[in-house]
């Protein structure tokens, strides 16, 4: 454990500081009603809920993030993110491991969970209990149909995921057993903490049982998007430079549905590629802007607001939907109480045509008379870096998505990767600070974790609240969209909230962010740092939907994707060895036949190409090409000492052809011949290629 604990491991009671305000309008829970299972599976279909006060609830996590970061100074980037449990219990002669233990009342309101295997079984104890209110298998309780089926209950692409709400009256205890046999197990668990006297109706066997049927029906409603007529509708064409309004409201109302899809006929676009690169340009340089009551709150390129990111990427969710012919869809509610203007600005080198088209409905009673300063308004930001340097596993820095201040609800965000190698680029852990916190209640194990999935699958999946709609590859290079969207576990705020996320990369490269951000405030919230000159810039900058291959290891920037895996190998632990950065182009996996083919641009001057090799008892035979001249080999990189030991570094001189040295660039190939008797593998290792005159 660290030596100075996070605030929310020294006590399972939850309130932070939360003012428990007694709210008129947008209360949530009155004095008369009861937090029950119905109640927030009803919450979970009121697409009107994500309006309630924040003072209604706080919203924390546990989870199993690296307990050695203690602070920004102390292990701040350790990701050791597994098997790490508030403490261990004896029950009945046997060892528990507790992963959350929380005094009530309150509600579980999303809980992910992954292993390489599922060995052990979880235990609820609901209420103090001194049995398990609910055991059963990792797999099965969580992501499995221990409580109900997929969407409440499902497994996307490797991460289980539970957002069956478990309330409960008093407190509530999760544990697990079996760690030893286990080994390993991530888990983030979301969830509320109600004020002091809230009326709960705790999760037990016979609550769940009797409420299968509206379980069933909510999962059946989850499936679906509503299905409402057009308010408005208006087709606008949109040249470089010009900010086109597309609609103006001048009495209060609520916009319940917002359309857009991309007009083209040009008979340039030729190609199913023409269409698809012209889409990803307009949906990142065209800006969605809109104010309500003379404020501007929303300002996100359209394919980000979407959740579609860079192009048109077809999946479905509870709050968005992106098709195929380009639709998109948001359904998230946003009323204003007097005037409202939706406005696109075209800030790249292309005109656009786009349709857009909406639902509104008049505001109703409980909008009209809420006071002016609760009043909530619906927020959607954007910011982008480009070529964020990363350390290759030592961790970077926390990348910002969004600081705000003042009070209000944050209920989604969209993440947009662009990474110019094959390697995993998420390894970072989000961290979200609410109220001044200064250690993050919002302690992550990975951004795909975050985002509900696992093990950096590139692997399309959609479902009520997350979705991968991009994962161009190859494994893990080039455009990523991941998105998480939140009702139950939507986290309030009443002075103020940070969202960083890890920047933690396997390999040493740069990579591009882009995140949206979407949340409610009232009229004096704000985010702090927004530029929109900035924002324009970023916007403007160069995408492509499919990514030109550009992959970089160590600095040697890849002609096409090996076959087998090339990443970066730390070498810090080889005692016989002074490795460039401590770290090495590593190649495994390779056949004898397959081509390691590297860009190089040689010198004029260069007369010899030094090579910085490993050698090791599981490395191969291997020969040495430039634009189809062998330079040399074959070299024989196997030393048959086993261990750490054997590990060595050594360097291989080979002549460079006269006519290659132009000072342009050329192909550079390591061609594996085989393996030698001694050796038990066939892999490579390189630090550095230096030319020599």
């Amino acid at each position: 454990m660290p030596s100075v604990l996070p605030p929310f491991w020294r006590s399972c009671c939850w309130y932070c500081g939360a003012v428990w305000t007694c709210m008129l309008i947008f209360s949530g829970v009155s004095a008369q009603e009861t937090v029950s299972l119905d109640f927030l599976l009803h919450e979970m279909l009121d697409r009107e809920s994500v309006l309630k006060a924040p003072e209604e609830f706080t919203c924390r996590q546990f989870s199993s993030f690296d307990r050695r970061a203690g602070s920004p100074e102390e292990n701040w980037f350790a990701n050791g993110d597994t098997a790490q449990f508030l403490r261990t219990e004896e029950r009945n002669g046997k060892t528990e491991w507790v992963l959350m233990d929380v005094q009530g009342p309150g509600a579980v309101v999303r809980w992910w969970i992954t292993a390489p295997q599922y060995r052990n079984r979880l235990f609820v104890y609901v209420d103090g209990a001194s049995e398990p209110t609910f055991s059963g298998k990792v797999d099965e309780l969580v992501g499995g149909a221990f409580f109900c089926e997929a969407p409440l209950s499902q497994e996307t692409a490797r991460g289980r995921n539970l957002y069956l709400p478990i309330p409960y009256a008093k407190s509530l205890k999760i544990t697990c057993d079996a760690m030893p046999e286990q080994k390993n197990l991530y888990y983030q668990i979301n969830y509320r903490t109600y004020a002091p006297g809230t009326k709960v109706e705790s999760l037990t066997p016979a609550v769940l049982q009797a409420a299968k049927e509206k379980i069933r029906q909510t999962n059946e409603t989850l499936g679906k998007l509503p299905v409402w007529e057009d308010s408005f509708a208006e087709t606008v064409q949109i040249v470089p430079g010009e900010c086109v309004t597309v609609q103006k409201f001048t009495q209060g109302a609520k916009i319940r549905r917002f359309t857009v899809c991309l007009q083209t006929a040009d008979p340039v676009l030729e190609t199913a590629e023409d269409l698809a690169q012209f889409r990803a340009e307009a949906l990142r340089s065209l800006i969605l802007e809109i104010t309500f009551d003379g404020k501007q709150t929303v300002q996100c390129p359209l394919g980000d607001f979407f959740g579609s990111g860079v192009g048109v990427n077809p999946y479905r969710t509870w709050w968005t939907e992106v098709r195929e012919d380009g639709t998109m869809s948001a359904f998230w509610p946003m009323p204003f109480l007097k005037n409202a203007e939706i406005r696109i600005r075209n800030v790249g080198k292309k005109a656009v045509s786009l349709k857009s088209a909406g639902t509104v409905s008049p505001l109703d009673e409980t909008f009209a008379k809420c006071p002016k300063n609760d009043f909530l308004y619906f927020h959607a930001n954007w910011r982008q870096e480009r070529m964020i340097e990363t350390l290759a596993g030592l961790g970077t820095r926390d990348w910002n998505y969004a600081h705000l201040e003042g009070r209000g609800v944050l209920v989604g965000d969209v993440l947009s990767v662009l990474n110019r190698v094959s390697q995993w680029w998420g390894e970072g852990d989000e961290k979200i600070y609410i109220d001044g916190e200064t250690f993050p209640s919002h302690f992550g194990t990975g951004t795909e974790d975050y985002y509900g999935y696992a093990w950096c699958m590139p692997k399309w999946f959609e479902s009520p609240w997350r979705a991968q709609p991009r994962a161009e590859g190859p494994g893990n290079f080039g455009n990523t969209t991941n998105l998480r969207f939140r009702t139950l576990d939507r986290i309030p705020f009443t002075r103020s909230l940070r969202f960083d996320m890890e920047v933690w990369h396997w390999s040493a490269t740069k990579v591009d962010y882009a995140a949206a951000v979407f949340w409610y405030g009232t009229r004096d919230a704000k985010i702090l740092a927004s530029e929109p000159a900035k924002l324009y810039a970023e916007a403007a900058s160069p995408v492509s939907y499919k990514t030109p291959f550009q992959m970089e290891v160590c600095g040697f920037h890849f002609a096409k994707e090996p076959n087998g895996h090339a990443a970066v190998q730390g070498m810090r632990s080889f005692p016989n060895g002074q490795w460039v950065r401590n770290e090495q182009l590593w190649w495994h996996g390779g056949k004898p036949g397959d081509e390691l083919e590297l860009r190089v641009t040689i010198p004029k001057n260069a007369r010899t190409v030094r090579l910085g090799l490993t050698r090791a008892c599981d490395y191969g035979i291997f020969e040495f090409f430039a634009d189809g001249k062998r330079l040399g080999g074959p070299w024989d990189a196997c030393n048959p000492v086993s261990g750490s030991g054997g590990v060595i570094r050594e360097t291989l001189e080979l002549p460079i052809p006269e006519e290659l040295a132009d000072g342009k660039e050329h192909r550079f190939f390591i061609y594996l011949v085989g393996r030698s008797r001694l050796s038990i593998g066939t892999m490579f290792g390189m630090d550095s290629m230096e030319f020599l005159p």
